[in-house]
C-alpha cells in the first residue's frame, strides 16, 4: 500500500516538473522571439548564429520543445542577456494566431513527425519550411508570402513552388492538411469572385474617398487580399492580359492602371535613346545591360502601337524604333553571351600562357581539361572574327599550335 502510494506520487511529482518545465520554456521562448523581433533578425539568422539545425531552433523558438541548458546558454550569449532572470517581456500583440490555433498547429505537427520519417533530410527540410511558414502566419495575419521575403528569401520561392505543385495535383494530402489548417491559398486569386472584389473596391471607395490602396506597416488600410487582387489587374494589364471589359471598368471606377516608371514617358525615351548610342541598335536586351524598366517600355510601346499618339509614334520612328523584334533580339543575345563565354576562355588562355611560356594547351590536359578542349575547338574554327584573330596573334597562339593564321598574317609580327 505504501509503495503504491510512493509510486503515485513520483508520478505526479514527474507530471509537475514536467509542466514546470513547459512553462519555463515558454516564458523563454516568448522572450527570445521578443528580442529577435527587437533586433531585426529572422530564425534562419539566428540559427546561423547558434550553428544548429534551423528545425531544432525554430522549435525552441515557437515553445514547442523543452529547452536543454545548452540551448538556453547559446541563446543567452548570442542575445546578450540573462533569458531565466531578465525582465518580463512585453505582450506582443502583432502575432495573430490564438492559444487555440497554437496547440491545434502544434498536435498536427507533432501527428505529422509520428507519422513520417523525419530523419531524412527532405521532411525535415519541409517541416522546417512549414515551421516559419507558421511564424510568417504568426507575425502578418496570413502566408501569402511575397516571393523576395526579405526576412527569408528561401520561404517565398518555397510557398511559390508549392502553388505549382499542387496545380499538378503532386502534393501530398498528409502536407496539404498541415497547410489547410493555417489557411494556405493555392492560388492567390479565384477567377470566379472578380465581380465581388470589384464590389469590395466599390465599397472601399466609398468608405474612403479614394483607392489609394496600402498594406504596408501603419498605413495599411485595406485587407492583404483584396490588395493582392487590385495589383494583379494592374501587373495583367501591363502584360496585356486583363479582359477588355474589366478594364473599363476598372478605369471607370477610378483606379489607376498606369505603370509608375512608364508615366514618365520622356524620361524613357530618353534612356532608350542613350542606349541605341552605346549599342548602335534598339534590340534592348537584358545581356547588354537594359534596365527592366527599359525591356518593359520598349515591350509596351509595341504593344500599343496602334493607340500611341502621332507625336510619340513619330518620335521612336525617327530614332529606328523597332516595331517588329521577330527572333533579332534572341540572336544578339546569344552572340553576347558566345563572345563572353569566348573572352573568359581567352583570358584564361593567357594566364596560361604567362605561366607556361606558350598557348598549346593538349586536348586532354590533366590541370586544364577545360581550357584544352577550347584550344583545340579554336584550331579549327573558321568563323573567328578578325578581332578574335588579333587577339590570338596577341599570344602567339598559331605559332605556339603551328597552324596556319586565318587571314594569312604570321603571328609572330604582333609579338608577346
Amino acid at each position: 500500500m505504501k509503495s503504491d502510494i510512493q509510486e503515485q506520487s513520483a508520478v505526479v511529482s514527474s507530471a509537475s516538473v514536467e509542466k514546470e518545465f513547459q512553462k519555463i520554456s515558454e516564458t523563454i521562448a516568448h522572450r527570445v522571439r521578443y528580442l529577435l523581433v527587437k533586433n531585426g533578425w529572422s530564425v534562419e539568422e539566428f540559427a546561423e548564429m547558434m550553428v544548429e539545425d534551423i528545425l531544432h531552433v525554430y522549435e525552441w523558438v515557437s515553445g514547442r520543445n523543452n529547452l536543454t541548458l545548452s540551448a538556453i546558454s547559446k541563446m543567452e550569449a548570442i542575445l546578450d542577456v540573462d533569458l531565466m532572470f531578465c525582465e518580463d517581456t512585453p505582450v506582443d500583440s502583432s502575432y495573430h494566431l490564438s492559444a487555440e490555433e497554437e496547440d491545434e498547429i502544434d498536435r498536427a505537427v507533432r501527428y505529422y513527425k509520428l507519422t513520417h520519417d523525419m530523419t531524412t533530410y527532405v521532411e525535415r527540410r519541409w517541416m522546417s519550411r512549414f515551421l516559419l511558414l507558421v511564424d510568417f502566419k504568426r507575425r502578418n495575419g496570413h502566408v501569402d508570402v511575397p516571393a523576395q521575403y526579405k526576412s527569408y528569401k528561401v520561404l517565398g520561392s518555397w510557398v511559390y513552388d508549392l502553388r505549382k505543385i499542387a496545380r499538378k495535383g503532386t502534393l501530398e494530402p498528409d502536407r496539404m492538411d498541415l497547410l489547410d489548417l493555417i489557411g494556405f491559398r493555392y492560388s492567390l486569386v479565384d477567377r470566379c469572385d472578380w465581380d465581388e472584389m470589384f464590389g469590395e473596391l466599390i465599397n472601399f471607395k466609398l468608405n474612403h474617398g479614394h483607392l489609394n490602396l496600402s498594406d504596408r506597416g501603419r498605413n495599411k488600410n485595406c485587407d492583404h487580399r483584396f490588395y493582392m487582387w487590385v495589383m494583379r489587374q494592374r501587373r495583367l494589364y501591363w502584360e496585356g492580359k486583363l479582359e477588355v471589359e474589366k478594364l473599363q471598368k476598372l478605369k471607370k471606377l477610378g483606379v489607376e492602371m498606369r505603370h509608375k516608371t512608364l508615366n514618365h514617358w520622356q524620361e524613357m525615351f530618353t534612356e532608350l535613346v542613350e542606349y541605341k548610342k552605346q549599342h548602335g541598335h534598339l534590340h534592348v536586351c537584358k545581356v547588354l545591360g537594359a534596365r527592366k524598366e527599359l525591356q518593359l517600355f520598349v515591350v509596351v510601346q509595341r504593344r500599343d502601337r496602334a493607340t500611341l499618339s502621332k507625336e510619340r509614334k513619330r518620335k521612336l520612328d525617327r530614332i529606328g524604333f523597332i516595331w517588329d523584334p521577330g527572333n533579332d533580339a534572341k540572336k544578339i543575345s546569344a552572340r553576347v553571351m558566345s563572345d563572353r563565354h569566348w573572352m573568359t576562355r581567352y583570358k584564361e588562355l593567357r594566364a596560361y600562357k604567362r605561366e607556361f611560356g606558350t598557348s598549346y594547351v593538349v586536348k586532354r590536359s590533366k590541370t586544364h581539361p577545360s581550357l584544352g578542349a577550347w584550344v583545340c575547338v579554336q584550331k579549327n574554327r573558321k568563323d573567328l572574327t578578325q578581332k578574335q584573330i588579333n587577339l590570338l596573334k596577341m599570344i602567339n597562339f598559331f605559332t605556339d599550335n603551328k597552324i596556319e593564321s586565318p587571314d594569312g598574317v604570321p603571328s609572330v609580327i604582333f609579338g608577346y
